[in-house]
């Protein structure tokens, strides 16, 4: 099976998921960059709740800049933000010590475009989980094909995963739909089940 994705910065569970239960990626790179697509933010567990990150960008060709041309914005101190704000957040979780250095240095060395940022978060991952999950990039927009389309999907993990222990939540509580670095920092590299578990 061929699927058509974005490729998201550091999706969750249900995104990893289903690239890993595809048999052929197409990462799309030709479609024009609007803000509901959420390629380049992911959301974290807090002490205040639900938080979400946001790599700036730029769009040199306006709204009609395709994914591939869209620039990081590195003018803005958004790596140290970042840092920060996921050693706020996990600094207590599990495994977040094991994963530190990593996280460092992928943010010292990011890309200036979000296309490449993105794909090296994805490739990060499937190095920490032993997953592979080769892909390709998209030869034309609306590229033509028998694949199916994943462009759109919310990839909601609502109903579909059972719970692990997360930060800053009660026994009975469970935050849905964060970044798969939640699932990381707290279940380090048991977190793979979730992705390959059918």
């Amino acid at each position: 099976m061929t699927g058509l994705f974005p490729a998201r910065y550091f999706g969750n569970i249900a995104y990893f998921k289903s690239l890993y239960n595809t048999e052929v990626i197409v990462f799309e790179q030709h479609e024009h960059f609007y803000k509901q697509q959420e390629i380049n933010r992911f959301s974290i567990l807090s002490a205040n709740g639900k938080l979400d990150l946001t790599v700036p960008v730029s769009k040199p060709f306006g709204s009609k800049t395709p994914i591939c041309n869209i620039l990081v914005a590195n003018q803005q101190d958004w790596r140290k933000n970042h840092l920060k704000s996921l050693e706020s957040a996990y600094s207590s979780a599990p495994f977040y010590d094991y994963y530190t250095y990593d996280i460092e240095r992928f943010l010292e060395h990011s890309a200036s475009d979000l296309l490449s940022l993105n794909l090296a978060s994805i490739e990060l991952v499937c190095h920490w989980l032993d997953l592979a999950i080769p892909f390709q990039l998209s030869c034309s927009h609306e590229q033509k094909g028998d694949f199916m389309d994943h462009r759109k999907d919310s990839f909601s993990t609502a109903k579909n995963y059972p719970h692990y222990k997360q930060v800053f939540t009660k026994q009975d509580q469970f935050i849905d739909h964060l970044s798969i670095l939640d699932l990381i920092f707290n279940e380090g590299p048991m977190a793979r089940n979730w992705i390959t578990r059918s």
